[in-house]
């Protein structure tokens, strides 16, 4: 049993695993084609308008790319994570008028 089933073990009996769970183990594991696809699945079953998801479903897959040696496509989710985090954080700094 590899790391990703594990976590998928401990997400009871519903087997969903949050994307914050895929996010927080690829920053540690190293990954496998097979661990590649269960994150895929998960990131086809996002549900929409979930943001904080698809920012953190991209950055696992930038890892599990990077780890299968598929840099190209590593780059292309690094891509959206970041006008992902970029959309989602500008609206709430307030402008320098506001401020004043």
């Amino acid at each position: 049993m590899n790391d990703l089933d594990k976590i998928q073990d401990r997400s009871g009996e519903s087997g969903s695993v949050t994307p914050l769970e895929y996010y927080e183990r690829a920053r540690v594991h190293k990954h496998t084609q097979a661990d590649l696809e269960k994150i895929l699945k998960a990131a086809d079953a996002l549900m929409p308008g979930d943001t904080d998801g698809y920012i953190h479903i991209n950055l696992a897959l930038v890892w599990a790319y990077e780890d299968v040696g598929d840099y190209g496509l590593a780059w292309s989710y690094l891509t959206e994570a970041n006008a992902a985090i970029r959309q989602n954080l500008i609206p709430t700094i307030p402008s320098k008028q506001a401020r004043q």
